[in-house]
């Protein structure tokens, strides 16, 4: 489920729904993905993965495109999320076993400028790439803030440079979702009750129940309501 403006959409393993204002709901595609973002209410991006590689579509008031350019590996866990349209990020974990397509080996990132897809895996810190992983899942608040996990290990883009923050793992925490608004306002979840905030300088454990598994994380950035306008806005 995610929401933009006042659309929400949910998606599961064969459309995605749109509802509005008044409660009517409508299918805005029939097709299958694992992973769903928006840069706006027209502009949806849907992505899936299987043996035949990772298929991304864009869907906007119109009939959905496929988008070009990915390469044919074995896809795992594909992901989607982007700051706007020219900048959008889609990872995956792909197997180098071509009998057994379960067993993910490593992982990619790629970036979209608007124009066409750019492997960025070669990018990312060493922490990362010398284990022969990349990304689960990317978040952020902007071009110049992104931040990702991998393998535990949270890192974050300032717009140039992918930086390694945190072992995740040393926290005892195996993460696998993140949520930011900021760089003073980021969330990690994983397995056996993790869940930590950490304020740009701090990591903070939040109390969660051991058994709880935190697999996604979503929030609203706070924002000021004085106004009467702004007060029908929040």
């Amino acid at each position: 489920m995610f929401a933009v403006g006042s659309a929400l959409w949910t998606y599961g393993g064969s459309y995605v729904q749109d509802s509005d204002d008044s409660g009517a709901t409508f299918i805005v595609s029939a097709l299958s993905f694992s992973s769903v973002w928006a840069a706006s209410t027209k502009d949806i991006w849907g992505v899936a993965g299987g043996v035949g590689g990772a298929s991304v579509t864009r869907l906007g008031g119109q009939a959905p495109a496929q988008l070009k350019g990915l390469p044919d590996y074995k896809v795992y866990r594909p992901f989607v999320w982007g700051s706007g349209a020219a900048d959008v990020y889609i990872g995956w974990e792909y197997d180098l076993d071509p009998n057994n397509p379960y067993r993910p080996e490593m992982g990619h990132l790629y970036r979209y400028d608007g124009k066409g897809f750019t492997d960025v895996v070669g990018t990312l810190p060493s922490e990362l790439t010398q284990k022969k992983r990349a990304l689960d899942v990317v978040y952020g608040s902007s071009a110049s803030d992104v931040w990702g996990l991998g393998g535990s290990n949270l890192v974050h883009f300032d717009g140039k440079t992918w930086s390694f923050v945190k072992d995740m793992s040393a926290l005892s925490c195996e993460a696998h979702s993140l949520y930011a608004t900021s760089r003073k306002n980021v969330w990690i979840g994983g397995r056996d009750g993790c869940l930590f905030h950490y304020d740009g300088t701090t990591f903070a454990r939040v109390p969660v129940p051991a058994s709880t598994t935190v697999s996604s994380i979503h929030g609203r950035a706070p924002r000021a309501c004085g106004s009467r306008a702004a007060r029908r806005a929040c």
